[in-house]
Parts: C-alpha cells; structure tokens; sequence
C-alpha cells in the first residue's frame, strides 16, 4: 500500500484521495490509471418520507379493524429490516416511535378489558358494557387520530416526538442497528 507523499494518507491508484498528489507507482505494484470501482449509493424504490407515513398506516387500520393490529407491527419491522431504508435515520425514528406507539396503545386495549372485567359473565347485567363500548370507541378514535396525524407529519419530513414515546424512540432509532 502507498502512502501520500504531501499529507501521508494511504493510497489506492495513482493520485492521493485527499489531496490530489500524484504518487508514484510503488515497485512491484502494477499500475493502475484509474480509482476502485465505488459502489452505486442505495435506490429508493419508495421516497423516504412515504415509507415513514407508511410505519403509522397500523394505528389507522387497527383502529377500524381489531385484528388486522398485526400489521401495525410487521410494516415498521420491515422497515426496519430492509436495506436501503434501515439505513434512514428518519425511517428508523418513525418506526420505532410506531412500534412503541401500538404498544402503548395494545396495553391500554387489555387494561380497558381487564377493568372492565370483559372476561366475566356477570359484564352484560352490571351496567359496564355500555361504559366499555363508549371507551372502546373513543380509543379507537384517539388511535386512528393519532395515525392520521403522525401519518401527515412524517409525509413532510416532520420528525415529530410524541411526548414521553419520542425521545425513547429517538435514542433506541439510533442504537438499533439491524
């Protein structure tokens, strides 16, 4: 390997990356005219501010339909799985805040169920099922508001941080490495 003979940086080819000096060829080397081959930067084949609406596209179809929920986790896990775009810092924070987002909002489904003792018979006569289905259905809406809203701010870019989940998301985007 050759070194730069003006800032000593090491070189591949005849001239320094760093500086432009020409080096000379080193013995024993064969002579090379032209830089290594790079290689191409990554294709999108979807804009990075689509794929970060997408990561929320769960939160409104789970809220319609309770049991397509799994697809509020698959879409940001394979976006964070995918090459060129686990790579995006704003995708990787987008899925991670959907992630914790659903979440948060399937421990809520299941701690409205257990108050509400949905599993017990005695339910139907205690008065409780009116009450449950008021609060289920404005879950529900609370969850498909959230989507459509998250879903508009990351389809201009916006990183916007729910509070309390944002931060959280915002440290574990950036240690998570896949």
């Amino acid at each position: 390997m050759a070194f730069c003979p003006q800032c000593g940086a090491s070189v591949e080819g005849r001239f320094c990356a760093v500086c432009g000096t020409a080096v000379p060829a080193s013995p024993g080397s064969p002579p090379s005219s032209a830089p290594p081959p790079q290689a191409p930067p990554p294709q999108f084949d979807l804009q990075p501010n689509i794929v970060a609406a997408l990561c929320y596209v769960g939160l409104i179809v789970g809220g319609f339909f309770w049991p397509l929920s799994l697809i509020a986790f698959a879409v940001p896990i394979a976006f964070l799985v995918i090459e060129p775009y686990k790579n995006v810092p704003l995708i990787r924070f987008h899925a991670v805040q959907s992630l914790i987002l659903n979440i948060t909002f399937f421990i809520v489904f299941l701690a409205l169920g257990t108050v509400f003792g949905v599993s017990n018979i005695g339910w139907f006569f205690s008065g409780t099922l009116g009450t449950y289905l008021m609060l289920l259905y404005l879950f529900r809406l609370v969850r498909i508001g959230c989507g459509m809203f998250l879903i508009a701010k990351a389809y201009v870019n916006q990183p916007f941080a729910i509070p309390g989940i944002g931060e959280v998301a915002s440290k574990l985007a950036d240690q998570i490495k896949l």
